[in-house]
C-alpha cells in the first residue's frame, strides 16, 4: 500500500499546485481461515517487510471524508439569497471545526493504522449545536457504508478498510444496479470471479476479471510467455482501455455527479485514465491505474509528484495455460478524489480545481514453490504418462497388426502346401 501525502496543505489553500509525495510500501499479509462454513480474511501488518516504515507513521493524504461531506451539502449553500448562503456557511464552518477536530482540513492528520484499519473518530462531542447538525446530516450516508461505525454515544469512526472480512464459503458476488443500463450490461457479473482462468487458456482471447470491490470487471490481454520453475506460463496485462470512456462499452461507467461536473464531458465521462467510482462506493472516489498510468495529460495539471511507470504500475496475471491456475498475480489500482472551490466554505473557498490521488494498492499473490511442483506433477507428469501410454498402445497395436499379417501369410502357405 502506498499513500500520497500532501506536502503543502497551506499552499493548496492559496491555489498553489498540489505537491504530493508517495509514502510506502506498507505491506500487509492476508490470512484466510474457515470456521463454521464461513471464511475469515484478516489483514496483518508485516513490520519486517515494511521496514523502515511502521503503522504509526504520520500521514497527510487528501481528506476524502471532509470533502465528500462538503460537496454533499454544496447545493444547500446555493439556495436563497447571498446573505442566506453566508449564514449557512458560517454554521457549517463552525460545525466542521467542532465535529472533525484536527481533521477539519484538506489533508487528513492521521497514522497509517488509524486511517486504513483502526478508524478516525469524529462527532465525539455533539453538545455544540452546529457540530450536532453536521453529524446529523452525515448519519444517513454513514449507515450505508461498511467504512463507518456509530457507537451508542453518537461518535462516528471512519476507516478505509476492515481488518477482518467475513463471508460465506463459495459465496458469489451479487449483482448491484449501480451503473447506467445499456446494451453492454455493465451491472452484470461476468468473466473470472473466483481467480481461476478457464482450462486451456487462449492467448488470442481477452479475459475479463471481475472485482467485486469496484463493481466491475477489468479486461486483460495477452502480453508474453514466461517460465516459472521450467513450466510455461502466459502473462496477461490489464488493458489500457479499461478506464477509457471513448469506447462505447465503457460509457455506462460515466456518472455526472455534482462534484465532478467541471471534469466530465456532456455524457458525464471523465477524461481517459479514470472513472467515477461513486455509484459503487457511495463516496466521491475516482478509480485509475497508479500515478494515472496511461491517462490524459489533464490529470497532471496543477499537481506535482506523479511519475507513472508501466513496470511498477501495471496490473498483470501469469497463468499455467493448461489448468488455468495463476502462478503470479499483481493487481494495482489507485483511488483519488476531486478538489474544487466551494463559495464561503473556509477550507475550500480558495482552492483550485484539481484531481488529487489518495493512495494506491497492489494485491499480490505468488503460487508457493511446493504447489508449483505439485502442479507440474498433476499437469505435465500426467500428460507425459498419457503420452507414453498412448505410444505403448500404438506400439502394441502395430505389433498386433504385424502378428495378424504374419499369421495370415503362414495360414495361406499352409493351405497351399495341403492343396499340392
Amino acid at each position: 500500500m502506498y499513500v500520497f501525502t500532501i506536502e503543502n496543505p497551506e499552499g493548496v489553500y492559496r491555489k498553489e499546485h498540489v505537491k504530493i509525495k508517495e509514502q510506502g510500501p506498507y505491506i500487509y499479509k492476508l490470512i484466510e481461515e474457515v470456521k463454521n462454513d464461513k471464511k475469515f480474511k484478516t489483514f496483518h501488518f508485516d513490520s519486517e517487510a515494511s521496514l523502515p516504515l511502521t503503522e504509526k507513521d504520520q500521514i497527510f493524504p487528501i481528506n476524502t471524508l471532509l470533502l465528500n461531506f462538503l460537496y454533499q451539502i454544496e447545493p444547500m449553500l446555493q439556495q436563497g439569497t447571498e446573505s442566506d448562503s453566508m449564514d449557512r456557511a458560517f454554521m457549517i464552518n463552525e460545525g466542521v471545526k467542532k465535529a472533525f477536530h484536527e481533521n477539519a482540513n484538506i489533508a487528513f492528520n492521521s497514522t497509517v493504522k488509524n486511517l486504513f484499519f483502526d478508524g478516525i473518530v469524529f462527532c465525539e462531542n455533539r453538545t455544540y449545536h452546529a457540530a450536532n447538525r453536521i453529524c446529523k446530516i452525515l448519519e444517513p450516508s454513514v449507515r450505508k457504508s461498511d467504512s463507518f461505525q456509530i457507537d451508542p454515544s453518537g461518535a462516528i469512526s471512519f476507516r478505509l478498510f476492515n481488518r477482518i472480512e467475513v463471508s460465506k464459503i463459495n459465496e458469489k458476488p451479487k449483482p448491484r444496479k449501480v451503473w447506467k443500463e445499456n446494451e453492454y450490461k455493465c451491472n452484470e457479473i461476468r468473466g473470472i470471479v473466483d481467480g481461476m482462468f478457464p482450462l486451456h487458456v487462449d492467448r488470442a482471447k481477452i479475459y475479463e476479471y471481475y472485482i467485486s470491490s469496484i463493481c466491475r470487471p477489468i479486461k486483460f490481454i495477452y502480453f508474453n510467455k514466461k517460465y516459472i520453475e521450467t513450466m510455461p506460463g502466459y502473462t496477461f496485462k490489464a488493458s489500457q482501455e479499461n478506464f477509457d470512456s471513448s469506447f462505447p462499452e465503457n460509457e455506462c461507467f460515466c456518472s455526472r455527479r455534482n462534484a465532478t461536473k467541471s471534469f466530465v464531458d456532456s455524457k458525464g465521462c471523465m477524461p481517459k485514465g479514470a472513472i467515477d467510482l461513486s455509484p459503487c462506493k457511495n463516496a466521491l472516489l475516482l478509480l485509475s491505474y497508479p500515478h494515472f498510468l496511461y491517462a490524459e495529460d489533464s490529470y497532471f495539471y496543477k499537481i506535482e509528484g506523479l511519475s507513472p511507470d508501466p513496470e511498477h504500475h501495471e496490473s498483470e496475471i501469469t497463468v499455467e495455460p493448461i489448468s488455468g491456475i495463476p502462478f503470479e498475480v499483481s493487481m494495482r489500482i489507485q483511488l483519488s478524489t476531486v478538489l474544487h472551490p466551494v463559495k464561503h466554505i473556509t477550507v475550500l473557498k480558495n482552492v483550485d480545481e484539481v484531481i488529487v490521488p489518495m493512495f494506491w494498492i497492489e494485491v499480490g499473490f505468488t503460487l508457493p514453490e511446493s504447489d508449483v511442483h505439485m502442479l507440474r506433477y498433476l499437469v505435465y507428469e500426467t500428460i507425459n504418462l498419457v503420452y507414453y501410454i498412448s505410444i505403448v498402445g500404438c506400439v502394441l497395436t502395430f505389433l498386433g497388426f504385424v502378428i495378424c499379417i504374419i499369421l495370415l501369410i503362414l495360414r495361406r502357405k499352409y493351405r497351399g502346401r495341403k492343396y499340392k
